[in-house]
């Protein structure tokens, strides 16, 4: 499985994983940083990092699901990441032992196995649309 597919089935799982129920429909997110309301089959939805991959290329938590939120492009990509609101929304959401807990993980660096994530994210997201009985 290659490294793209393994992100965009994460991508998908959290999008869907962040999405608010309306009329039975999980269309909308909220971009976590900024509040901006968004369909998560756009292209302005994306799935960003509190912690990305850092200068190495790797990062110990880059498949970890409590690092990863719907974020809109503005904030994921011109904004990188926009990390001074990103960083409380995490503590409300997590608290300060997460976070440092993803800072030391981060740090070890570990290796990706790309089809692992792959194949556990396609079988989360299909699991999350079944709960919600989407078919889309």
């Amino acid at each position: 499985m290659k490294r793209t597919t393994a992100n965009q089935y994460m991508s998908q799982y959290i999008l869907l994983r962040d999405a608010m129920p309306s009329n039975g429909s999980y269309e909308w997110v909220s971009c976590c940083t900024c509040g901006m309301m968004m369909s998560r089959f756009g292209s302005n939805s994306h799935a960003g990092h509190f912690i990305g991959k850092g200068l190495g290329g790797g990062s110990g938590v880059y498949y970890d699901e409590r690092n990863v939120h719907a974020q809109c492009h503005r904030c994921n990509e011109y904004e990188q990441g926009n990390g001074a609101e990103y960083y409380p929304f995490m503590l409300e959401k997590y608290g300060q032992e997460v976070i440092d807990e993803l800072r030391m993980k981060h740090r070890l660096r570990r290796p990706h196995s790309i089809d692992k994530y792959g194949i556990m994210y396609r079988e989360m997201y299909k699991e999350l649309k079944k709960k919600y009985g989407l078919k889309k």
